[in-house]
């Protein structure tokens, strides 16, 4: 049986790493982990997949940033198979790439690295550039963004939404979407299980191509505007959510094993 890590964060109470562990293990030896132990067993493992790690509150943020960082240096340097893998350029490497996108004329955000460079809104959301969640995002004017720390953060406009929409893939496949009236950061209303209009499938596998993982988890989410026009938010390539609770157990079952299938192809790369 092929040796499975699946790196966590013990402290953040989500269920839903021990229930994709509990799933694995009818096919795989597995075990589960977090940042302070996983370099006892990483030299033998066959796979790495790296799941929610993010912690619960923005006052263990510094920590978790380091030990990332230290742990994806030694998966380079040792040349651990990772699942998704050290090509992963999009939240896995912050949020530069939302800019890059931007000035690409991708459907996105407006989203500014430089003073000089941006657009007139009425007000706008500062943004760390290593931040997740809603940590650490302030709001402020157009005047007052030349105090900005740019070095450490971007800025988009504050613009007004209907809610969010999250496509939830694996390699270069939509398996489900979720429409999350009003913001899902604030209020986590129920979200609705969204039927995908062939355009919004075209739009995601855009971003999915430019993002260039061929075996891996991705969640893309976007803002739904007032004129229900959508505008990318994030790729979060790095340890998506799947909000497996909001789901009923076919559509989770039916995710599972589409990622049961990609975490073999991916195995099978290195037999």
């Amino acid at each position: 049986m092929k040796n499975i890590l699946i790196l966590t964060n013990f402290t953040n109470e989500q269920k839903e790493d021990e229930f994709l562990a509990d799933y694995l293990k009818n096919y795989f030896d597995v075990r589960l982990v977090d940042f302070s132990s996983i370099e006892k067993y990483e030299n033998d493992s066959d796979l790495i997949i790296i799941r929610n790690t993010w912690p619960d509150s923005e006052d263990e943020s510094e920590n978790y940033h380091f030990q990332k960082a230290e742990f994806l240096k030694r998966a380079e340097k040792k040349n651990l198979n990772l699942y998704n893998s050290l090509k992963a350029h999009c939240d896995r490497r912050g949020k530069e790439y939302l800019v890059k996108l931007y000035k690409e004329n991708y459907l996105v955000i407006p989203s500014f690295d430089s003073f000089e460079n941006v657009e007139h809104y009425e007000k706008f959301l500062v943004k760390p550039k290593y931040g997740f969640s809603s940590f650490g995002i302030e709001e402020t004017s157009l005047d007052d963004l030349k105090n900005v720390d740019f070095n450490k953060n971007f800025v988009q406009p504050k613009m007004k939404f209907k809610g969010e929409l999250s496509f939830y893939c694996i390699d270069e496949d939509i398996v489900y979407a979720l429409f999350f009236e009003g913001s899902k950061e604030k209020t986590w209303a129920k979200p609705i299980v969204w039927k995908l209009k062939k355009t919004e499938r075209e739009l995601v596998r855009k971003f999915l191509k430019w993002n260039g993982l061929k075996h891996g988890l991705c969640r893309v989410d976007f803002l739904v505007l007032e004129d229900d026009s959508l505008l990318l938010l994030e790729i979060e390539d790095d340890s998506p959510y799947l909000s497996f609770e909001e789901i009923d157990d076919k559509l989770v079952y039916r995710f599972l094993n589409r990622l049961k299938d990609s975490i073999e192809s991916e195995l099978n790369k290195y037999n």
